[in-house]
């Protein structure tokens, strides 16, 4: 099976609401949504969503990458680690553009198999923890979005990181307080601690 057509598109999304982290804040999401068309007919979808500040992509690298994938994938074999190999070498920077073209070929092999993807993975796991995130917002907020994650039925909650120590701290005890004892928490301080801290 070989990749006949590589098509994407500029996709801008507006969230329910802002989402804040310490490196900022966010309204939208916007990045491009992938398809690979496979010369069977499958199609394969992903999605390259760029970080400048963690990964150094932008809107205008990974148009750019995915304008010269276009044309230079188009014929090869649809083998994951070949095409990555491929993407590597003609954009070694690009990070999230590969991952929409890797996405949307993995999305075609389970098509291919009749497989959901954990199993053309290995299959070992069914079903697997994940966690929603409680942003960088004050305790009340944060009591908030956490008794509305739980009512969801969420049990694992990332908080987010990054005013400063106290501010971060009433945070995790308000969550605490609203999920009890017996739900996961994790935190992400996204790059704004310092060593001492």
């Amino acid at each position: 099976m070989k990749i006949k057509e590589l098509q994407y598109k500029k996709i801008n999304i507006d969230m329910k609401k802002p989402f804040k982290i310490a490196l900022g804040s966010t309204d939208f999401y916007e990045g491009y949504f992938v398809k690979v068309v496979s010369d069977s007919g499958l199609e394969g979808y992903g999605e390259a969503i760029p970080t400048p500040f963690i990964t150094g992509d932008t809107m205008g690298s990974v148009e750019a990458e995915l304008s010269i994938f276009r044309q230079a994938l188009k014929g090869s074999e649809l083998s994951t680690e070949a095409v990555n190999e491929r993407m590597k070498a003609l954009a070694r920077s690009s990070k999230a553009s590969r991952a929409a073209v890797d996405m949307a070929l993995y999305d075609i092999l389970g098509k291919k198999a009749d497989l959901p993807l954990y199993q053309i993975l290995g299959g070992y796991r069914s079903s697997m923890k994940t966690s929603y995130t409680v942003d960088l917002v004050g305790a009340p907020e944060a009591r908030i979005q956490a008794k509305e994650l739980l009512d969801d039925g969420v049990l694992f909650f990332k908080i987010k990181l990054g005013k400063s120590t106290d501010e971060d701290f009433e945070r995790v005890k308000a969550v605490r307080e609203v999920i009890g004892d017996d739900k996961m928490i994790c935190v992400d301080f996204n790059q704004s601690y310092l060593t001492k801290e």
